[in-house]
């Protein structure tokens, strides 16, 4: 029997020495010096804080609020409260018992009671204790305290009450409000605004509406994608810093790239048939394309988008609804625009993580998520830290309608980020200093960055090598612009490769003399990998890559892609290049580029200068490839723009 006792407390002990291990740190740096734990909290403490998500009713209405009755304790204990205690069986009719002031206030806390000890536990019940006791000094709500509770609620909202909450405890420097179409007070504030009306709509009366509401006549799709121009626009006018979508409680937030002529069917649809009820399958390509239109504003007037995922507030929502991997064709179409993925995608924190770390143009914002719960935070703020650039993390946005929720929930905030961020010093994998400028990024500098406030903002152009007159300066003006880009080409392809298990390097097609290196003749056909093969012109996108594996559905192969530029004289020309793989390169019949590599496009990988003679330059370009991706681009380092791209519409065949 002792024998078994022994063994199960080496068991028990060897359980826990797993478990210590499995949770500790990998250590990359030197132990912290002692007391960093108060360093770290200490330096998060004096974070004033950018809040990037709030729906806060403005101070002045409050007021107006205020005068129509006094307040209570239940102004604790609504929004995100009350939706654990109608989890907890809080039922309507108790409800309306609780918030009916011609009731006694104590026997409105007794009805309200049991509900609350039974969700004291959660992360929203945590709030309304934090705000209790820091803001009201009321360290425990019950029978006894509730009626000073209510009165120092009542007698705290006088002018100025925001501004102690807000700047004073919360150390607040700015909220992002989603409150509607407003001019808020930027001491406070800044605010985004919602264009999900113009996405989902069912019927033509909702569109005649908003047309009546922008002055905008609709007749016709066009006419309704100029309503959304003006509502936009006037947005632009109040000085909203992004956009919000909150459409994950009505439908699936998938939005495919419908067509025109697909989504002029369906409004044609609902215009005529507008007392039918329509499904939302059947009007599906209407509102998709219109949330391609609002992206397309958001692109042209360079505004984040902030998209509710994960859980829904009020419950009983479909939460495979507001999955953030439902949006992944809007971040490859739209990769110019920068999405704020909200609510730490709860419970979704892993799908975020892969698309945080996998696109540019996706960022983290934990608002809301903090006090669902804390422990998802840390858990995944930990993960996060280790996969997601720390640029892409926002940590903070209380998502309340009034103050003191905000503040319960900073004070939540500042707490996983302190933690996690300690845990991550102790544990040796990133430095005290480190730590610290993490926080600031979290809690700060990325919203402020992001949302292009306080003058922060990501242009690279700020940076002393890019600002600075020179080279240097001219060649990253280009190549933020998209200047210089050669975009029209001709394009043959695919010829044999030569060989199919690339035992030969370079593989013998690289250096077999094909028709295209003995004479461009745009009319002719020739003998390519699978059948006659023919010239086909070619426009890239802005980006300027010519896409081969997408125009001919397969690798393994040659091909040739065709330009002419045109010089007004004679003179030395810089060009660079990247392809996917090696190629080589003839201007003029000269070769100017010989690199055989199994490699990636890098965008502007290698430069060369070149002599252009005055008129017609003839630029050839040969690109093997292996496997995956097949690629190039091409650009002329032409500050001036004095090089024009010939586009092919009056093309003379010509000899190299």
């Amino acid at each position: 029997m002792k024998t078994q006792i022994r063994s199960l407390k080496l068991l028990g002990f060897l359980s826990l020495i797993f478990v210590i291990n499995i949770s500790a740190q990998i250590q990359t740096v030197e132990l912290p010096e002692p007391g960093f734990e108060e360093r770290i909290e200490k330096a998060i403490d004096d974070i004033w804080i950018i809040d990037t998500h709030e729906h806060l009713a403005f101070e002045e209405k409050m007021l107006e609020q205020k005068k129509k009755g006094d307040f209570d304790f239940t102004h604790l204990f609504k929004k995100y409260i009350d939706d654990d205690l109608v989890s907890a069986g809080y039922l309507p009719m108790v409800q309306q018992m609780v918030n009916n002031k011609s009731l006694p206030l104590i026997d409105r806390w007794e009805i309200l009671e049991p509900f609350w000890q039974a969700t004291r536990n959660t992360g929203y019940a945590r709030v309304v204790i934090i705000a209790a006791r820091d803001l009201y000094g009321i360290k425990e709500i019950n029978a006894e305290s509730v009626e000073q509770l209510s009165q120092k609620i009542n007698d705290s909202y006088q002018t100025g009450w925001y501004k102690k909450v807000l700047k004073d405890n919360a150390k607040i420097d700015l909220s992002i409000v989603d409150v509607g179409h407003v001019k808020p007070d930027h001491e406070f504030y800044y605010h985004v605004e919602r264009f999900d009306r113009f996405i989902s709509v069912f019927s033509a009366s909702e569109i005649n509406d908003l047309g009546k509401k922008y002055e905008v006549e609709i007749k016709n799709l066009d006419d309704f994608v100029v309503a959304l121009g003006k509502a936009f626009q006037e947005g632009l006018d109040y000085g909203m810093i992004g956009v919000k979508s909150g459409l994950a409680y009505k439908r699936e937030i998938i939005y495919e790239n419908t067509t025109k002529t697909d989504a002029e069917a369906v409004f044609n649809k609902v215009f005529s048939e507008d007392k039918k009820p329509i499904s939302f399958e059947e009007v599906k390509p209407l509102q998709d394309f219109m949330m391609h239109r609002v992206l397309d504003l958001a692109k042209e007037h360079d505004l984040p988008v902030q998209i509710h995922t994960g859980l829904h507030a009020g419950g009983k929502n479909e939460i495979r609804n507001s999955n953030p991997t439902l949006l992944t064709n809007l971040f490859n179409e739209y990769p110019n625009v920068k999405f704020c993925i909200f609510h730490s995608s709860y419970p979704y924190g892993a799908e975020l993580s892969v698309l945080a770390k996998n696109y540019p143009n996706v960022f983290i914002d934990m608002c809301w998520s903090q006090v669902i719960s804390p422990y998802y935070c840390e858990r995944y703020l930990h993960e996060w830290l280790e996969a997601v650039p720390a640029n892409k993390i926002m940590a903070f946005g209380g998502d309340y309608s009034h103050v003191e929720s905000a503040y319960g929930h900073s004070v939540m905030a500042r707490s996983v980020v302190a933690k996690v961020l300690t845990e991550k010093v102790k544990g040796g994998y990133i430095t005290e200093d480190e730590a610290i400028k993490v926080a600031i990024r979290l809690l700060r500098d990325n919203a402020l960055e992001i949302f292009k406030l306080k003058g922060k903002s990501r242009d690279l152009s700020r940076l002393p090598a890019l600002s600075k007159a020179g080279y240097t300066h001219d060649f990253w003006q280009m190549v933020k612009t998209g200047s210089g880009l050669i975009r029209h080409w001709m394009v043959i392809g695919p010829f044999p490769i030569g060989t199919e298990n690339f035992t030969e390097e370079p593989p013998p097609g690289f250096h077999k003399v094909y028709p295209p290196e003995k004479k461009i003749n745009f009319t002719g056909s020739y003998a390519g990998e699978s059948g006659r093969i023919r010239w086909q012109k070619v426009t890239t996108g802005k980006s300027g890559i010519l896409d081969f594996k997408s125009m001919f559905h397969r690798g393994k192969a040659i091909v040739y892609a065709y330009a002419e530029v045109i010089s007004p004289d004679k003179r030395k020309m810089k060009f660079t290049f990247g392809s996917d793989a090696g190629a080589k390169i003839w201007i003029n019949g000269k070769l100017v580029y010989n690199e055989h590599a199994w490699r990636g496009l890098g965008m502007d990988a290698d430069i060369f200068e070149v002599d252009l003679i005055k008129g017609k330059n003839r630029i050839l370009v040969k690109v093997e490839d292996k496997m995956y991706n097949w690629e190039m681009m091409m650009r002329m380092i032409d500050l001036n723009n004095e090089i024009k791209v010939v586009e092919w519409q009056d093309y003379q065949p010509g000899t190299l």
